[in-house]
């Protein structure tokens, strides 16, 4: 499931690059870009979050009535998640930023 997201990330990183490089061409000082980044990479991280806790819902009630400490589940679960999103914001910052470089002149 990663990877599918990791390669849906990737793809929304160069097409909105080439949007704003080749297309558009945006001044490398405009804000514009820097908003359209921004605003991107929060909507497609917000919708890789929404299954954080939705999916083991089940496994988590199960586990809950045998005593699992709910407080060290919900901590760990952010932990986790928490590399995932800034590996993900990684990947398309530089995604996004190898193709917009200004070129050598």
């Amino acid at each position: 499931q990663r990877a599918i997201f990791l390669t849906a990330l990737a793809l929304g990183a160069v097409m909105l690059a080439v949007l704003d490089n080749y297309v558009i061409k945006f001044q490398r000082w405009n804000a514009i870009p820097l908003l359209n980044v921004h605003t991107t990479l929060a909507l497609l991280l917000a919708i890789f979050c929404l299954q954080l806790f939705g999916s083991d819902q089940l496994l988590f009630c199960r586990e809950r009535s045998s005593g699992l400490n709910v407080c060290a589940y919900f901590e760990s679960r952010l932990l986790l998640n928490i590399l995932d999103l800034v590996l993900f914001t990684f990947l398309f910052t530089c995604t996004y930023y190898i193709i917009r470089q200004p070129g050598i002149q």
